[in-house]
């Protein structure tokens, strides 16, 4: 049982992170442009998020819970106008001074400040609670009947499964890296951010008006 339990939790990480959403397109416009390092921290971000989230539900911690899904409205049009931001801001960066930059700077704090802007991206989107809860019911995570530390190990579970994922997507993304010129960066970032940008929007009006888009 505890290790059909550390592989659905691993497969849990992996689905949650899995999907190419706006975090899963900036991680790979990150790795090209910047290298491996900057997109596995876009992941880290994203992945401290989906804990947070994972533990709010598996513990039972409901009163936060109904406050997240109380102001849900609020917080994902907050969160996707920040990907909208997001968008706009990659969309005119000059890769030209991108990579001059990125020759001076790789030693400094930009990791973490890479890592902090996906956690921000990520956290402002309450909607992973839903397949949280789907997925821990259909893998039997985090059920009453287990012992505490059960959970725990269930917690590092989900955090392999997402480091497993971000590790792979960034080994494979890095490897057609220096196959992009400033031309190919150039087009990689006005395409990442208008996708970053109407999925915004589109997030945004879903938000407000529900089904009625």
């Amino acid at each position: 049982m505890l290790i059909q339990l550390i592989i659905g939790s691993i497969i849990v990480g992996i689905l949650v992170s899995a999907p190419m959403g706006p975090l899963g397109i900036l991680c790979i416009q990150r790795t090209i442009s910047h290298g491996r390092k900057f997109g596995f921290v876009t992941g880290l971000g994203a992945t401290t998020s989906d804990i947070i989230y994972a533990i709010l539900i598996g513990f039972g911690m409901s009163f936060i819970l109904d406050f997240i899904y109380a102001h849900a409205i609020v917080i994902q049009v907050i969160g996707c106008a920040i990907i909208a931001l997001f968008g706009c801001f990659i969309f005119t960066r000059n890769p030209v001074k991108q990579l001059t930059k990125n020759k001076h700077d790789n030693n400094n704090n930009k990791p973490f400040n890479y890592y902090a802007s996906a956690f921000g991206l990520c956290i402002s989107n309450p909607t992973i609670c839903v397949l949280f809860i789907g997925l821990f019911a259909r893998l039997k995570i985090f059920q009453p009947s287990h012992p505490f530390y059960y959970n725990i190990i269930a917690l590092f579970g989900i955090i392999a499964g997402a480091c497993l994922w971000w590790t792979v997507l960034t080994l494979i993304v890095n490897k057609f890296r220096h196959h992009f010129n400033v031309r190919g960066l150039w087009i990689l970032n006005k395409i990442t951010g208008t996708i970053l940008f109407i999925l915004g929007i589109y997030g945004a009006i879903t938000a407000l008006f529900g089904n009625t888009f």
